[in-house]
């Protein structure tokens, strides 16, 4: 019974080490390259953000309302806006193209959205 006992710790001892080694050998350098793609994708296809705070409503004493514009360098993208108030927060998403919202934007979408388009690249 202990020589069946030992041979399960050391066949569990041994299914680690090639664990961790398969992770550090294989797994992280891959994870480490997959991280860097994402974030050359991140930069060069959302270069463009605009983001505006501002008080939806006047019995609200400060800018917690926002809206946020996320485009690329066609001004294709998509602009959010959160609506704060005392009882509920509602989030907003309008489809942008070539800097034109698709649906009636609000001043605080547009100004969101100019300030992407003259963000520097």
């Amino acid at each position: 019974m202990q020589n069946v006992i030992t041979a399960v710790l050391a066949g569990l001892g041994s299914a680690l080490v090639v664990t961790g080694g398969y992770h550090f050998l294989v797994l992280a350098p891959r994870l480490r390259k997959l991280a860097r793609t994402l974030e050359r994708v991140a930069r060069s296809e959302i270069p463009r953000l605009g983001f505006v705070r501002y008080n939806a409503f006047s019995d609200v004493g400060s800018d917690l309302s926002y809206a946020l514009a996320l485009l690329n360098r066609d001004g294709d993208g998509v602009v959010l806006s959160s609506i704060w108030s005392r009882e509920e927060t509602r989030t907003y998403g309008k489809a942008v193209a070539g800097f034109r919202p698709a649906q009636d934007p609000s001043e605080e979408e547009l100004a969101a959205i100019t300030r992407a388009r003259t963000a520097a690249t």
